[in-house]
């Protein structure tokens, strides 16, 4: 491990920004950066504060750790999974040295040149992918993210880049009514075309004036909002199962991964993340995220460690978990299903009081209908 490496390494909570300073223009020329109109980024001013951490996250039950020594084997397993070579190595060394692009991430950067290296050079493209589909500074709704306390809430997120499932080519058609009838087939995000559905890999950018502080904080509320919309597919699938008496779609769900891998970067550093749910006590929190892995990105050893683990990332998502919901799909029964949701958005609760209930019993006698109100 090299020396700057091992300074990162024990430094891992700072927010750290660029080792070499001075004047940059050679991405700027090249590169562009647009925001899509109606999608703003979460606001930095709640973000930059110790208290969000202190209280926004301990009111929420969230849990931001420096170490992910003592995770359950199943988040351990998927960190040592992604830390495995990819069999897609990205460039080589020599390529690295050579590319005028790569040199100048380390002599002064904006967040908008960071974000175009970084999202052309080591984040995938899924244009041509049937099954993902990756999301750009959309906000994600604001019933993904499960906020507890009404004071401190958790910011609604807008990741940078933000990686799900594309409808209908992520689902074949029977697989995408069986969500219909659970009720699950809203879009994570805003936006109208390829929205992703059920993502698991936020990504947020700085640049060299930007903090690090801050963009872990904003992976935070985008992981915690993929975990949340997992874990609602595992309940409702584990329900389904329980109440058509189908153990083997208990199994199967009891199986499914819902952690959420995560980066927070600029253009010489990386920290990669994963999120989990965690069932304790009342104490206890319900969501925990710990570093996997951090890269200092001068060092082609580590940038070319960073791009495999990205790459075996999306991969994942791609494959082990998405095989997981799909499977789980098949088993779903759906008419039974479908009954289901129904009753659920109807609800069984009557509009009334008790000063006027003789009133209503007698109207009912008369055979008017009751008044249902929705859950």
């Amino acid at each position: 491990m090299s020396t700057l490496r091992s300074c990162i390494t024990a430094r891992t909570r700072q927010s750290l920004s660029t080792f070499l300073t001075g004047s940059h223009s050679a991405l700027a020329r090249r590169w562009t950066h647009t925001t899509p109109p109606g999608s703003p980024k979460t606001s930095r001013s709640v973000l930059n504060r110790e208290e969000y951490r202190s209280k926004h996250f301990v009111e929420n039950k969230i849990e931001l750790r420096t170490r992910l020594k003592g995770a359950p084997y199943n988040i351990a397993r998927l960190a040592d999974l992604v830390r495995q070579v990819s069999d897609k190595p990205g460039p080589c060394e020599k390529d690295l040295l050579d590319n005028p692009d790569y040199d100048s991430l380390f002599l002064g950067t904006n967040e908008a040149e960071v974000e175009t290296y970084y999202s052309t050079q080591v984040f995938p493209a899924v244009a041509g992918s049937r099954a993902l589909t990756r999301s750009i500074r959309y906000s994600l709704r604001q019933e993904t993210v499960p906020n507890l306390n009404s004071k401190f809430k958790i910011s609604r997120p807008a990741p940078d880049l933000l990686y799900g499932y594309k409808f209908p080519g992520a689902f074949s058609q029977s697989q995408h009514a069986r969500l219909g009838a659970l009720g699950l087939d809203t879009p994570a995000t805003t936006q109208l075309h390829h929205p992703p559905f059920f993502p698991f890999f936020p990504i947020e950018f700085k640049g060299e004036s930007g903090k690090l502080y801050v963009a872990v904080n904003q992976c935070v509320g985008g992981s915690v909002a993929c975990v949340h919309l997992m874990e609602q597919l595992k309940a409702k699938l584990q329900q389904h199962a329980t109440a058509n008496n189908l153990p083997n779609l208990t199994n199967l769900s009891n199986a499914l991964d819902t952690a959420a891998f995560s980066v927070a970067m600029n253009g010489t550093t990386a920290f990669v993340f994963i999120t989990w749910r965690h069932y304790g006590g009342k104490e206890e929190p319900h969501f925990i995220m710990a570093p996997v892995e951090t890269f200092t990105l001068h060092s082609t050893e580590d940038y070319r460690e960073f791009y495999s683990m990205v790459q075996n990332t999306v991969s994942w998502g791609a494959g082990e978990r998405l095989r997981g919901i799909r499977a789980c799909l098949d088993v779903v029964r759906i008419e039974q299903a479908r009954g289901k949701s129904v009753e659920e958005r109807r609800g069984t609760g009557r509009r009334g009081s008790s000063s006027g209930a003789a009133t209503k019993t007698a109207a009912a006698a008369g055979g008017h209908q009751r008044r249902m109100i929705e859950a």
